[in-house]
């Protein structure tokens, strides 16, 4: 009985590290991750980190520092995307650069995994 107790605790573990991992879990709207490219134009649906570079693809995954954040509303257009490996999926981070005078003017920023929509992001109007 103890050991069976054991197997359900990493499954418990894990299903948590993807919950708390993605901002805004209960957040309405967004674009589907798979259709942000260069040139896309977004508007941020809360504040996320600005990063000064996607994480590596590599066994270790390891985020860049953060350099600022965006704040909900802004617009940004998206300039180079990459997609990184990881145990819950392809996540696709891009980089992006503001048009208004705002600090950090250019970063890396994570919309979301592929093949769902990003609940981070949503099309500019």
């Amino acid at each position: 009985m103890r050991n069976a107790k054991f197997r359900v605790l990493p499954s418990v573990a894990l299903m948590v590290v993807a919950l708390s991992s993605s901002p805004l879990c209960a957040q309405k709207g967004g674009i589907s991750v798979d259709r942000v490219h260069s040139g896309s134009v977004l508007t941020a649906l809360a504040e996320l980190p600005v990063r000064d570079r996607a994480p590596a693809s590599a066994p270790m995954y390891v985020k860049g520092q953060q350099k600022g954040s965006l704040r909900r509303g802004e617009v940004i257009t998206v300039s180079e995307e990459q997609i990184v490996p990881t145990l819950l999926g392809d996540q696709k981070w891009v980089r992006f650069f503001r048009s208004e005078k705002l600090s950090p003017s250019s970063g890396w920023v994570l919309v979301g995994t592929r093949g769902t929509s990003s609940n981070i992001f949503d099309e500019a109007h």
